[in-house]
């Protein structure tokens, strides 16, 4: 369920079955209409998998909370990069960093990925050309799942990301890694 804003950040109706308050709304999981929107100049956000307690406030009410937590109000900046620079204030906060290894693998092409510092959490993981930044409770429940001191199939130069996951797929814990995978 993707958050998606709204250009104008006092857009409070119902458009289609999809209810804004304060331009900010959630679109049901799946939903073939985020392209729509889209087009019509609203902003997608798939970063989250629900609204959160900030999505729903004024944008007065969110410049208020920016302020109070010392961020630097831009004049260009719509709620949504207002909302992610409070989130990314919340993630230093609560976003525990993981240190993640890589080591050559037991089979050519694999790597062996080693995480300290986590909790109970189920472990993901995503493999990318650069490090990912996923904020405290982005969404990573589709990441790939895997164990401590599991061998992964990724080419050596790349990245492995590393997210701990709750029960909701939100990230409480991330760390990220270059591969080094046997060759």
């Amino acid at each position: 369920m993707p958050r998606i804003f709204a250009p104008n950040d006092g857009h409070n109706y119902n458009a289609g079955g999809v209810l804004f308050q304060y331009g900010a709304a959630a679109l049901p999981l799946g939903s073939a209409i985020a392209a729509e929107f889209t087009a019509a100049g609203y902003m997608v956000d798939t970063s989250k998998h629900a609204l959160t307690p900030f999505d729903t406030l004024p944008r007065a009410a969110l410049d208020r909370i920016a302020l109070y937590l010392d961020l630097t109000l831009d004049a260009e900046d719509g709620k949504y990069e207002v909302l992610r620079d409070i989130e990314g204030v919340i993630s230093t906060a609560k976003r525990t960093a993981l240190t993640i290894t890589s080591v050559a693998g037991t089979a050519s092409g694999d790597t062996k990925i080693t995480v300290a510092g986590e909790g109970t959490g189920q472990l993901v993981y995503k493999i990318t050309d650069a490090a990912l930044t996923p904020l405290y409770r982005d969404y990573a429940g589709d990441w790939t799942e895997f164990t401590d001191g599991d061998d992964i199939s990724a080419a050596t130069g790349k990245k492995v990301n590393v997210a701990e996951i709750d029960a909701n797929g939100d990230v409480i814990g991330f760390g990220s890694a270059t591969v080094t995978a046997k060759a």
